[in-house]
């Protein structure tokens, strides 16, 4: 199996075009904040970002 990654062999990518991901990525982002967190660290937002375009 191949995938494109912009990370470390060992950190595959996920595929955030994909509208079945993106829903899951939701629902944990619903999950904690409904658990009370401030906000999320996102260390790549470039990249997240490119895959939107």
């Amino acid at each position: 199996m191949y995938s494109l990654h912009w990370y470390y062999e060992h950190q595959p990518d996920l595929n955030i075009s994909n509208p079945a991901v993106r829903e899951e990525l939701y629902r944990i982002m619903q999950f904690w904040l409904l658990m009370g967190v401030s906000g999320f660290r996102v260390d790549a937002a470039h990249i997240l970002l490119q895959s939107f375009s």
